[in-house]
């Protein structure tokens, strides 16, 4: 394709001079025209003042976005070095539409609720999880509580989220409720960042108990029956203590007493009472019906006691020494 421009002057053999500042690339015909003009290369600024000419990005919405088939025949890059495709389709058009990186926080686990939990007690911990699903870092994350009974334990306890997320990671937080009178109280936690948190603020419910200490044994009696004197292995049994109540059980300490202790004897690898047990747990105490040689045989009689704040718990123990 020829262009034709106006030489502007009658003097002989002399070339027009163009209308634009360009680099040409063209010759003159016989009768003194520029053809097979060529300029280039396009720009987006002004040549002679470097301001921008246009903003050919596309814009959010726009029907251009996401709409051409992948394929490895088009090109990874669009005309300003960005990759492509940036979303689930090549942008028509030499510029792909790029997502500013963000962050997007949401918040799961909620709501939480505590149930009964005994008063100037802190119940178990119970655990929300914060995500970041965006391509930026989730940052100045803060927790606030509707209620100071309510509350994050500190350090490690407290769960793995900090001040700030990465993209594409999750983080724990540990709640715990600390009652101190009887009633149903509820609250909330709200957790911010430097976007929205969806999910947030999470509900928080749990009911302020008076304090129970109980605890039990069992089996209360056992029959260990025939044991030869002097046998390797004697009868065995477990009695289980369990805490009835709803705060934890402290001060246990365990004992054989009665007529006969000497023959019967504690199993520490099938015992594991320590000095304290949770509320709504139980523990094993393991006890052995084992007469020397050098005891005389008949029926043995003994007493199992356990003590702890709750009290006093007993079973009775009898075997035949053989």
């Amino acid at each position: 394709m020829g262009f034709m421009v106006n030489p502007g002057t009658n003097e002989a053999n002399a070339l027009p001079t163009p209308v634009f500042s360009l680099s040409p690339s063209a010759t003159v015909d016989e009768g003194n025209n520029w053809v097979n003009l060529r300029w280039g290369p396009l720009a987006l600024t002004s040549p002679v003042n470097n301001t921008t000419l246009g903003n050919y990005a596309l814009t959010a919405g726009s029907p251009a976005i996401n709409s051409g088939t992948p394929a490895v025949a088009y090109t990874t890059t669009d005309f300003f070095g960005n990759s492509r495709p940036q979303g689930s389709g090549w942008d028509i058009g030499a510029v792909e539409y790029v997502v500013a990186p963000a962050a997007i926080g949401s918040i799961t686990g909620g709501p939480l609720v505590f149930g009964n939990v005994a008063n100037t007690t802190t119940s178990s911990s119970k655990t929300l999880t914060l995500h970041n699903t965006g391509n930026a870092t989730l940052t100045g994350i803060a927790l606030t509580f509707s209620s100071t009974l309510y509350t994050r334990p500190a350090g490690t306890a407290g769960g793995t989220c900090t001040a700030t997320l990465a993209a594409g990671s999750t983080c724990s937080i540990n709640v715990v409720f600390s009652p101190t009178a009887a009633g149903l109280v509820n609250a909330t936690l709200t957790i911010t960042g430097n976007v929205s948190v969806t999910g947030s603020p999470v509900s928080l419910s749990g009911t302020g108990v008076a304090p129970v200490i109980s605890a039990s044994l069992t089996p209360t009696t056992h029959n260990f029956g025939n044991v030869p004197r002097g046998a390797f292995f004697g009868s065995l049994q477990i009695f289980t203590l369990a805490n009835t109540g709803n705060v934890t059980l402290t001060g246990i300490t365990d004992t054989l007493g009665g007529t006969n202790p000497a023959e019967f004897v504690m199993v520490p690898l099938l015992t594991n009472c320590g000095t304290t047990l949770a509320a709504g747990t139980s523990c094993a105490v393991t006890v052995q019906f084992k007469p020397l040689t050098s005891q005389s045989t008949g029926v043995k009689n003994a007493t199992l006691t356990v003590t702890d704040a709750a009290g006093t718990q007993t079973s009775t123990l009898t075997g035949k020494a053989q």
